[in-house]
């Protein structure tokens, strides 16, 4: 009876720590089934022991391969937008050549109409009269004008940059609008249109070419979609601080 009642005990007790040591085990699977690091316990059952040691060495592993591809990822995220970035440069950079190309070629006619205007003004009238000599004028300016413009064509960098360097000086707006008027008469586009003209002398600092490309762009507009026998009105004034 001492021996049974002794082996019953022995068995209950052993059957706790058994018990016990299997429930540390599922919940080390638990842990490390959630992506947690499991705890490692010890008992006296070897085969438990190394339950959890192995449990532990998987749970450093799963460990080390999510940062890894974390890691992987971030890198893989960083390239793309790099990849994203330097393909949008590229598209503004391709866009602003584009219009700029556009602008510039739309830019060349106005002084090459003006100057094959002043030719023929100059051969139909003669070389020695008052027309003929503001007709040289014009080609003279327009071609440095053009001179300019080609200067712009052949800086690539400029193009892609948006970028377009501004010469300033002090120049008088109503001497410059008065020299685009003379060009765009001398090319022959003002024909059959009137013209109001009220002007007043107005220093102003900016880029000469680049002035009058602006109001030759106006003034061949406003001839352009005036219709026959109607009238530009054109004034040139200040006010305040600013030029109109």
């Amino acid at each position: 009876l001492l021996a049974i009642a002794f082996a019953t005990i022995a068995a209950a007790l052993l059957g706790q720590r058994l018990v016990q040591s299997i429930s540390g085990a599922s919940a080390a699977a638990t842990a490390l089934g959630q992506g947690a690091t499991p705890k490692l316990a010890r008992s006296n059952v070897r085969e438990i022991d190394q339950l959890h040691t192995a449990l532990t060495k998987a749970s450093a592993i799963l460990s080390r391969t999510q940062a890894s591809r974390e890691r992987a990822e971030d890198a893989r995220e960083g390239l793309l937008r790099s990849e994203h970035q330097a393909r949008v440069r590229a598209e503004d950079e391709s866009t602003a050549k584009d219009q700029f190309l556009a602008m510039l070629g739309h830019e060349l006619r106005n002084p090459l109409a003006a100057i094959g205007g002043a030719i023929a003004l100059s051969e139909r009238l003669g070389h020695e009269t008052a027309a003929a000599a503001e007709a040289r004028a014009v080609i003279q300016r327009q071609s440095v004008h053009l001179s300019h413009l080609v200067d712009d064509l052949l800086d690539a960098s400029r193009m892609t940059g948006r970028k377009i360097t501004l010469k300033l000086q002090p120049m008088d707006l109503e001497e410059k609008v008065r020299s685009c008027l003379a060009a765009l008469r001398a090319s022959g586009n003002t024909v059959g249109i009137g013209l109001k003209l009220t002007t007043e002398p107005v220093w102003i600092n900016g880029d000469p070419t680049r002035i009058e490309q602006t109001v030759h762009n106006l003034l061949v507009n406003a001839y352009k979609f005036t219709p026959p026998g109607g009238l530009v009105e054109l004034t040139v004034g200040s006010s305040a601080d600013e030029a109109v």
